[in-house]
C-alpha cells in the first residue's frame, strides 16, 4: 500500500485471505491522503467485528479511479471464485 500512497503504482490488489490487522494501518494512511481501500465486492472493511479478524473477499487499494479498478478486478475475482 505504500507504493499506492507514494504514487509508484496505481493499485494494490490482494485475492487471498488476509488478516485485517495486516492492512489496517495502510488503510488508515491511504484514507488520510484521499485514497480508498475496499474489498473486491466494493464493501469497506469492518474493523469493529472482533469475531471476524480476517477477510477472504479480496482487497483493492487505490489513490484515484477506485471504481474503474474495482470494475475490472472485482469482476475477475468473482469469476475466479466461481
Amino acid at each position: 500500500m505504500l507504493r499506492v500512497i507514494n504514487g509508484t503504482v496505481d493499485a494494490y490488489v490482494h485475492t487471498t485471505r488476509i488478516n485485517k490487522w495486516d492492512v489496517c494501518a495502510g488503510n488508515a494512511i491511504l484514507n488520510a491522503v484521499g485514497g480508498k481501500m475496499t474489498m473486491l465486492s466494493g464493501q469497506t472493511l469492518d474493523y469493529s467485528k472482533a469475531d471476524s479478524p480476517s477477510n477472504s473477499d479480496g482487497l483493492l487499494a487505490t489513490l484515484s479511479e477506485h471504481s474503474r479498478f474495482l470494475d475490472v478486478f472485482g469482476a475477475a475475482f468473482r469469476r475466479q471464485k466461481s
